[in-house]
């Protein structure tokens, strides 16, 4: 039977991407393990690791192809049974769901104050469904962030004391809150951590291979590890931003590489303060610097000036006391950035998420710094896919 090979979706603001090359050719052997291409995120520039074994049957997308959706096909490997017909049928299948989808968040952009018993409203329930499904056996507690209705069992944090309107700007942000305020006992002695619906801790020292269905009750970390004991606090494995496209580069990057022309050249000067001007505004990140409270304020600054990774996605482990530290210092911090920012002006979706993407940065500085900190596996999944 033919093996698709998906666009991945590789960090949490990630719709699309662009295949920046092939490392293997038409008609070559695949076997698992093997780096089959490099994929530009919005973040990134990441390899694409098979699974699977096989021959590179199809390539669907040619090198430097840009804007392709997440989870559109870009490739089929075959096995020797596999005819013909087997594979194009894959490829329609696969085509007509990228219709379906299509059609979903063409809806999605109409304005329509009544979905119910419509396809898109029974195509979210569906998805929801399945997130539940596949989380709540596992110890976690579910988080609702968004305008809409939250589901069943799902905790809500547009009650109490919240900052629920501001969600389309703060992101997670907006639960880390209410937790903090209306839940967080300092009183307890156990690990509380947070996590995203697409991205998930992994014990540890698992063979790396994508989570699924089938997969994810092996995988998913459901308990404290004894690897923890004398540390403070548990962020994910760091993420690189240095391998960004040279065109890219130019067209998001171009007042940074006149003000500095060796960045253009050199890895090692693609920090993490020239991804953040890419795609979150030019200079917001150094305007951001200014108004942390001076304890810190240097140290980030050398931080972004000089780091090309960062522990991504907002996800972190840790005490109650511990986690109390970094709300209050970082709340008053977005809070006076909102003051000096505003919303009006943040536009586009990498843009207006700024406070999200200012605190996953400062995550990474603050407690690298001021706790013991030790670096934890994670992965992409999402049971909404499978």
């Amino acid at each position: 039977m033919p093996i698709p090979i998906l666009m991945p979706a590789l960090s949490p603001t990630m719709t699309e991407g662009n295949l920046v090359k092939w490392s293997k050719n038409l008609g070559d052997s695949i076997k698992p393990g093997d780096i089959i291409a490099e994929v530009e995120t919005d973040k990134a520039t990441m390899e694409i690791e098979s699974i699977d074994e096989g021959k590179l049957e199809k390539i669907l997308y040619e090198d430097g192809s840009e804007g392709i959706s997440v989870n559109s096909l870009i490739a089929v490997l075959s096995v020797p049974e596999d005819k013909d017909s087997d594979i194009q049928a894959l490829i329609t299948q696969h085509t007509l769901e990228e219709e379906k989808v299509g059609q979903i968040e063409k809806a999605l952009d109409k304005p329509d104050d009544n979905l119910e018993n419509t396809e898109l409203d029974k195509f979210t329930n569906q998805m929801l469904e399945k997130v539940t499904n596949s989380l709540e056996n596992f110890n976690y507690n579910l988080g609702w962030v968004g305008k809409d209705a939250a589901p069943k069992n799902y905790i809500k944090c547009d009650n109490k004391e919240n900052i629920f309107f501001k969600e389309q700007y703060y992101s997670e942000l907006t639960f880390h809150y209410w937790y903090w305020k209306n839940l967080l006992n300092l009183g307890d002695t156990g690990w509380i951590g947070f996590s995203q619906k697409r991205r998930h801790w992994l014990k540890k020292n698992l063979k790396k291979e994508p989570l699924n269905k089938d997969n994810i009750k092996d995988f998913l970390l459901r308990e404290p590890s004894n690897d923890w004991e004398g540390y403070d606090a548990i962020v994910c494995d760091p993420i690189y931003v240095n391998k960004v496209k040279k065109i890219k580069m130019i067209k998001r990057g171009f007042r940074s590489i006149i003000k500095k022309p060796e960045i253009f050249f050199n890895e090692k000067k693609q920090s993490l303060a020239f991804h953040f001007d890419m795609h979150h505004g030019y200079g917001n990140l150094y305007k951001a610097i200014e108004l942390i409270n001076d304890e810190d304020r240097e140290d980030f600054l050398n931080f972004v000036n000089n780091s090309v990774s960062y522990n991504p996605h907002l996800m972190f482990i840790a005490k109650p006391k511990i986690l109390n530290q970094w709300f209050e210092t970082l709340f008053p911090w977005i809070f006076r950035c909102e003051n000096f920012f505003g919303f009006s002006e943040l536009k586009g979706y990498d843009t207006k998420r700024l406070y999200a993407y200012l605190a996953e940065r400062y995550l990474s500085l603050w407690f690298n710094k001021h706790v013991k900190t030790l670096k934890w596996p994670w992965a992409f999944f999402d049971a909404s896919e499978q």
